[in-house]
Parts: C-alpha cells; structure tokens; sequence
C-alpha cells in the first residue's frame, strides 16, 4: 500500500529499534511520492515525570529518555535495512516531512497501533489491531495477533467502523484526548536528528531503492536482541581461538559447568559470549532462555553492556536504583515464561545479585532455562554471596585466579574459597596462563 502512499499517518507503542526495523517498514515510498508522515509514539513515564510535564515546566526527563532511546537505535542499526531506513527516518525529520510526536498517560503507557495511509486521490485505508511491528506478532507460527483493515471505497463500512479511530487519531495529534498527553518533539531531540542527518548526507537513497529486496537481510533475532554470532568483530573477520574453543568443549564434556582459568586479556568474555550464542543458536524451538552475567562493581558491568552488543544482546542493568531495572526484568521474565519472547539477558552487580527482590524474580524461571556466568567469580567465594547464586543448569565461573591451589596455602586445612566455587561452578574446565598467552601472541609483552 506504501508504494501508492502519499500521506502516512501512523501511532504506535514504543520509540525504539523496532520504530525504525519495523513500524517504518516501506518509507522509502513516501521519499520518492513526496509524501508526507506524521507519526505518534508512545513513551511511558513514572508519575513524577508526568506531573511536572503536565505542569508545562520540565521536558529534561523526556528529553534524556528519548535522547537515551535514539542513540540505542543509532547503534543498533546493524543491518543494511536498518541503516537505510534510519537514513530514510533522519531524513524525513530534517526535511520536515515526518512529523513526529509524543503521547504520555499518568500510569501505563500509550499503546495503541494504528495506521492510515491515502493517497493522492484521497484513496484511504485504516488498519488496527493488537499486532505490534516484531516478528513474533507477523509470523503465524509464534503470536496470536489480529488486524482489521477499512477502504473508505466501502464508504458504509468506513464509517461505522474505521471513522473513530481516524477521528481519534486526529484528537490525539491535536492533543485534544483528555485522557493522554501529547508534546511535539522536544527542540534539542529535533536538533540531535537533524545534526546525525546532515553527517550522514552522502549515504544516498537511489530512486530505484527496493526495500523488500533487503528484508532478507533484517535477522528476525535482531528485534528482541536475541544473540548472533557476529561476522565481524573490531573490523576483523570473527574468530575462536583454539584455547576458546577448548575451553567450550571441556565445559559442555562437564555438563555445561567448570570454572573458566583464563588470563586477563585473553578473551573470557567473548569465549562466554559465544558459547552462549551457540547454544541459543542451536537449541530446539520453542527456545527460552535467562541469561545472567553477575560482576563485582558497576564499571565491569557497563564493559559488559558495550561487550554484549557486539553479539547483538541488549541486557537488563540491573545496578543502581531498582526503579531503573525491577520492573523491567519482572516484565521481561514475565514475556519469557509466556513464550513471547525466547531470550532475556540481564548483567547484574553482586550487591544487587544478594537482595531478596532480584532472587525472587529469578526464582520464577526453572534452572533448565537458566545460563549463569559470573564473573570475576573468586569473589563469590563467601557463604552470603553463594547463598544467593542461582539454581542453573548452565554456570561458567570467570576468573584469572579462580582460587589459590592447596600447596599454595599458607596454613594446613580446608581450602573453603576452592570448596564454595568448585561445589557451585564446578572443576576448573579451562587453564590458559599469561606464558601461554604471551607465546601464542593472544597478549604483547
């Protein structure tokens, strides 16, 4: 229908990866029919936030969240599609040719998904429906989803049915529903879009562009940051290097447990990430799910944030307020446990690991369903800390010096530190020093 488009009207949930991979699906037509888009998203807000916008004196908060937002989808744009349609997107913004604004409710969120597209000849289809832009809710193998679609050439029909949601829609661009709150773009978001576009002016979209050709291209996984394994990583060809590979095997050979005895430096964090991506990768449908990576303090955890992208996960932080992250993560294992989504990752600092409300959350997921990997583990070795460790079928203890070996010991007794991680983790799986490291050229001098 977008071929034909020449206006665009479209309202949905949520300002993220799937505005631009999917609700933006077919722009490139309205580029080449001159046409013009306005769009409503809805962006949810505590009710601090939502007061004192409601007071008309305070867009820092909306700013800063969908600031936060834009540059999660800048990044994320991986694929040739999203690319494109980001540039697409950026552009229609900086050309003033997409409209675009906000719709805020005092508890929930706006939600609704509707669209309306006409074309030159005032030809209108409307369409609704419980269907979000994901895969999940297009494929009719996973979600049970509808939409209902309206021609006002069945001009009866039209307006017994689709009138009131074009009426609505019209109320909520007007900000005239007295039930939700809608704001224009704020200035400096406007400005953020603009300046990425004018950077990026010499990507041009040929007139002969064909969306759908590139579909292929879009991986289905990439919405809900299920784990890929990457072709490249750092500009360079992605590779296993034989004692990662290794290591892997020993742990799967020990029931997908052991203690991980790797040099700083010589690449625990990637051996874990692929590891992880493989058995995702070849686990039987339907999938399901919880990673967890527990590190020591917050500056570890947000290295791990940056490292998981490159293998496409988006995790939880759960570290700092739980404002930030409980309701997430009880949203998230509420998706997997339903079946809506089949992958959730979550990176989590010890002090939030040992409080009751992250362990009752984790508590709901069974152990089958569950990979652990805890990082710089020798840490763990304490009875509060391994008395909150989680109940998981897959566990991956990272660490250079796991613990000190018995003859090391400076007294005659039982080595606890060794018991506590080897009685949760497992043996040591994989032994890589800094000597092995030097002499394979992993590490310089």
């Amino acid at each position: 229908m977008l071929l034909e488009a020449k206006y665009y009207d479209r309202a949905v949930g949520y300002f993220s990866t799937s505005l631009i991979a999917y609700a933006l699906k077919g722009i490139s037509s309205i580029v080449k029919n001159d046409g013009r888009m306005r769009l409503v998203v809805g962006c949810p807000l505590d009710q601090d936030e939502f007061d004192a916008l409601k007071e008309g004196n305070e867009l820092r908060s909306v700013s800063k969240i969908l600031h936060s937002e834009l540059d999660k989808i800048i990044e994320s744009s991986v694929s040739k599609i999203e690319k494109t349609r980001l540039h697409l997107f950026m552009m229609l913004i900086a050309t003033n040719r997409l409209e675009m604004k906000f719709a805020f409710k005092p508890k929930g969120m706006y939600h609704e998904k509707i669209g309306i597209i006409r074309d030159e000849n005032d030809n209108k289809i409307l369409f609704h429906g419980s269907a979000n832009e994901t895969i999940n809710a297009i494929r009719p193998d996973l979600n049970y989803e509808s939409i209902a679609v309206y021609r006002n050439w069945n001009p009866e029909i039209y307006s017994s049915y689709a009138q009131e949601f074009e009426n609505g829609f019209e109320e909520l661009w007007g900000g005239k529903d007295k039930n939700i709150m809608t704001i224009d773009m704020p200035s400096d978001v406007y400005e953020k879009i603009s300046q990425a576009y004018v950077k990026s002016v010499t990507q041009v979209i040929e007139a002969g562009y064909d969306e759908i050709a590139d579909i292929s291209e879009l991986f289905e996984e990439r919405e809900y940051n299920y784990p890929v394994i990457p072709k490249t990583l750092n500009g360079n060809p992605f590779k296993v290097f034989e004692h990662q590979t290794e290591a892997l095997k020993n742990w799967f050979s020990n029931g997908r447990a052991g203690l991980f005895r790797l040099a700083t430096g010589s690449g625990k964090t990637i051996t874990s990430m692929y590891g992880v991506s493989t058995i995702f990768e070849k686990s039987k449908r339907p999938r399901k799910m919880l990673f967890v990576v527990a590190v020591p303090y917050q500056a570890l955890a947000e290295q791990w944030v940056k490292e998981l992208a490159l293998f496409n996960m988006k995790p939880i932080k759960c570290f700092g307020s739980k404002v930030g992250w409980e309701d997430k993560l009880s949203n998230s294992i509420n998706l997997l446990q339903s079946g809506n989504v089949e992958f959730v990752s979550v990176v989590v600092v010890n002090r939030t690991l040992v409080s009751s409300r992250f362990k009752s959350l984790i508590l709901r997921m069974s152990e089958e369903n569950i990979v652990f990997v805890g990082d710089e583990c020798h840490r763990h070795a304490t009875e509060k800390i391994m008395a909150s460790l989680p109940k998981a079928s897959f566990k991956m203890g990272l660490s250079a010096t796991p613990y000190l070996e018995d003859e090391e010991l400076q007294y005659e007794g039982p080595n606890a530190e060794k018991e506590m991680l080897t009685g949760y983790y497992g043996n040591v799986v994989a032994d890589y020093s800094l000597t092995q490291a030097l002499s394979s050229g992993i590490l310089t001098p």
